[in-house]
């Protein structure tokens, strides 16, 4: 079993999750949404900062081609 918290939802996500899950499904879908955001937000961070290092890599050719 994993470790409880409480964390304070408005009353509109409740209703969200009461109509998504089954009755004492609720923390095993919240479980798995906090993983899935988790990882699309690495992801997207991973690819932010790939691009900018292939933007800086073409900004160093073309500095190096002009010197």
């Amino acid at each position: 079993m994993g470790k409880r918290i409480s964390i304070p939802c408005p009353a509109r996500t409740v209703a969200v999750l009461d109509r998504l899950t089954k009755p004492g499904n609720c923390s095993r879908f919240i479980g798995c949404a906090v993983l899935c955001c988790v990882e699309t937000q690495g992801k997207r961070n991973l690819r932010e900062r790939l691009a900018a290092i292939a933007d800086a890599e073409r900004g160093l050719e073309i500095a190096a081609r002009r010197s």
